[in-house]
């Protein structure tokens, strides 16, 4: 069976298998890598984490590293006020983080570059050289 055939057949497209498989890693990281753990109090339900229940809720936090997604988590749930966050709140919460963490550009008027587009979907479509 071709992958289109399988894909269908579970009723997802090739697109969402592949959401769900990248929240799947999102998932087991923040169960299993140091969330579970948690040591503020309010951010556990009965003694047990506050965990992701869908996967539009962890598709923001894919690109990150397994530390940027527990931080993100972390606070997304104090967002919410200590209840499962919103993918919107989640979104938010990652957009915050990325703005703080952005390389500046130190290229100079009039200098040449090569861009490299390399996992950065913001520069897709635009490789090759481009003058400043």
């Amino acid at each position: 069976m071709r992958n289109t055939a399988a894909n269908a057949f579970l009723g997802h497209s090739r697109q969402q298998s592949n959401y769900l498989i990248a929240a799947a890693g999102v998932y087991e990281n923040l169960t299993t890598i140091g969330c579970q753990n948690v040591a503020n109090e309010n951010l556990t339900t009965n003694g047990t984490q506050i965990l992701p229940t869908s996967e539009r809720q962890v598709r923001p936090m894919t690109k990150l590293e397994p530390q940027e997604q527990q931080e993100v988590w972390l606070k997304a749930v104090e967002v919410a006020g200590g209840k499962v966050p919103t993918g919107r709140i989640v979104k938010d919460v990652v957009q915050r983080i990325m703005e703080r963490t952005k390389v500046p550009n130190t290229y100079q008027l009039g200098e040449v570059c090569q861009i490299i587009v390399k996992d950065n979907p913001d520069l897709r479509g635009k490789g090759g050289c481009w003058r400043f």
